[in-house]
């Protein structure tokens, strides 16, 4: 056991140092990949939208502002579940 003020722990970086929480780097990567590949579809599938939400939504902790952008994708996201 070797004391440290910074540890990985289920894709976010915990400091106690100056008390932050990041996303680590390859967690940070997936989210952007998800998000690139939904942007360049020109008609994404519910099951990626819907991928890219939970990626977004697991990320909450380390992303201040993620709920913001979050809650128009998904109302978007259910406006499609209905009218299938």
């Amino acid at each position: 056991m070797i004391p440290t003020r910074e540890i990985t722990f289920f894709g976010f970086t915990l400091n106690s140092a100056n008390m932050t929480v990041k996303l680590t780097l390859e967690r940070a990567l997936k989210l952007k990949t998800a998000s690139l590949e939904n942007l360049e579809a020109t008609t994404p599938l519910i099951r990626d939208v819907t991928r890219l939400l939970r990626l977004v939504t697991s990320s909450f902790t380390a992303v201040m502002y993620g709920a913001l952008d979050y809650r128009a994708l998904e109302m978007e996201k259910n406006l499609c579940l209905e009218t299938k």
